[in-house]
């Protein structure tokens, strides 16, 4: 399991990353880092942000291009400056 300074320092790294790529990279449940990443946000290291839904072909099974759909959307967290 990653610590919060190895999560703080990939967002860094990475400028914006949701939490299904965190969870990807590191090799953990999602709903594991998820509190993790709630932690650095009050914290002030990072914030979060959720895109708005955007209506496309792709998304229609909402699942081909990692739409969430508006009753579950991604997550994404970027750094802080």
């Amino acid at each position: 399991m990653a610590s919060l300074i190895e999560l703080r320092d990939y967002v860094k790294s990475k400028g914006s990353i949701s939490l299904i790529e965190m969870a990807n990279e590191f090799r953990t449940p999602k709903e594991l880092l998820e509190p993790m990443m709630e932690r650095l946000v009050q914290k002030g290291q990072i914030e979060t942000w959720v895109p708005k839904v955007m209506h496309s072909p792709c998304c229609s099974d909402r699942k081909s291009c990692g739409c969430g759909g508006e009753e579950k959307p991604v997550r994404y967290y970027r750094w802080v400056e």
